[in-house]
């Protein structure tokens, strides 16, 4: 081999290892993620006990949550998996206007924090929580906020008039 062509190998493996490095850091160690909390509150401007979602924003850009999200528990399957295969299409959307007079879609700055608050109905869905952004991505609380959910008593006491109803209410 002329010396030459031994350099633009070397060069080009070079050039080929920094794109590499650099893709796996952006996408994977410093890429954009939203915080998204769930629970129950007392709103003090009713005295009501409401259901929440928080949103924080940990991007450098400001996003818009176009939806507030759940899902059901009849799939027993991990996240990972669902992604991969797929969600079960049954699940409830939260309305578009919350109790807090916010509209969605709703703009969310860099390092802000958005909270949307939910009146609790019968029809709250039993397993992950979460919102949609307008790059269509799901972001979804913690399994430790889910299970907070499931033993507050509010929640209790919903899920044991639905069931008393029947799949038919």
């Amino acid at each position: 081999m002329a010396p030459t062509t031994e350099f633009l190998a070397v060069w080009g493996a070079v050039i080929s290892t920094i794109v590499a490095v650099w893709n796996i850091y952006r996408d994977f160690i410093k890429r954009d993620r939203i915080l998204v909390e769930a629970g129950f509150h007392i709103w003090s401007e009713t005295g009501n006990e409401v259901f929440f979602l928080k949103v924080v924003n940990l991007t450098s850009r400001a996003i818009s949550v176009t939806h507030c999200v759940g899902y059901d528990k009849k799939v027993k399957r991990r996240r990972w998996v669902q992604r991969l295969l797929g969600r079960n299409p049954s699940g409830y959307l939260f309305a578009f206007e919350t109790l807090n007079k916010l509209h969605l879609p709703w703009k969310v700055e860099p390092g802000a924090h958005q909270i949307f608050l939910y009146s609790i109905n019968a029809s709250f869905p039993q397993g992950d929580l979460g919102v949609i952004t307008a790059d269509n991505r799901e972001w979804f609380c913690a399994r430790s906020d889910i299970r907070a959910i499931h033993d507050n008593e509010t929640y209790k006491k919903l899920r044991a008039t639905s069931d008393k109803k029947g799949p038919s209410s």
